[in-house]
């Protein structure tokens, strides 16, 4: 029994050492396409990105200084970046990011989305025309040339839907999640 409790506690010390108390570890890691992914669990870092991965303390913001009110002294004005801009309340996310952070990281995305859906549409547009071009054509040399021409355009299509679908995830999934584990505010990411 005392050789068990023993050796518990030898085992046991490293780890509890290791523990601090207002703080976490976040592991960040960018993964081939470019997106940016956190986690504060090393488990569901990819086995791939485990070289890659960046650890970093997180603590609570410290709290906010009250500002002296005084007549001589004009309180500073934000530029307003939407006529249905909001003030800033002070608070932060616990990486000390305020609100605009995150709206402008969503919009970011929500413009990909979009440049991305506009060039699928068009491409989708011009492989139709392609496969009705070398459908009508008699000439088997032009019917192959339009064909391989198509062909490319599939490709870019593809790329384009998957462009599509890593801008959902983000911006479903990723970017709320990532606001949730910084505890910003949902209302941000929206």
């Amino acid at each position: 029994m005392k050789i068990t409790l023993l050796l518990f506690l030898v085992l046991a010390i490293p780890f509890i050492a290791q523990i601090q108390p207002g703080s976490a570890q976040v592991y960040k890691w960018t993964d081939d396409k470019g997106a940016v992914h956190f986690t504060d669990d090393p488990g569901r870092i990819p086995e791939k990105y485990h070289g890659k991965a960046q650890t970093a303390p997180v603590e609570s913001p410290p709290a906010p200084t009250p500002q002296p009110s005084s007549s001589s002294q004009p309180a500073p004005s934000k530029p307003a970046s939407s006529p249905s801009a909001k003030t800033d309340d002070g608070y932060r996310d616990s990486a000390g990011r305020d609100e605009s952070y995150w709206k402008n990281r969503v919009d970011q995305w929500k413009k990909n989305l979009t440049s991305a859906q506009e060039k699928e549409q068009a491409l989708r547009l011009r492989y139709n025309q392609l496969t009705e071009r070398a459908n009508s054509t008699k000439d088997q040399g032009q019917r192959y040339q339009l064909r391989q021409e198509r062909d490319q355009v599939k490709v870019e299509i593809d790329q384009q839907r998957a462009t599509i679908e890593e801008a959902k995830k983000m911006l479903e999934k990723t970017i709320p999640d990532e606001a949730a584990l910084f505890k910003a505010k949902p209302e941000w990411v929206r």
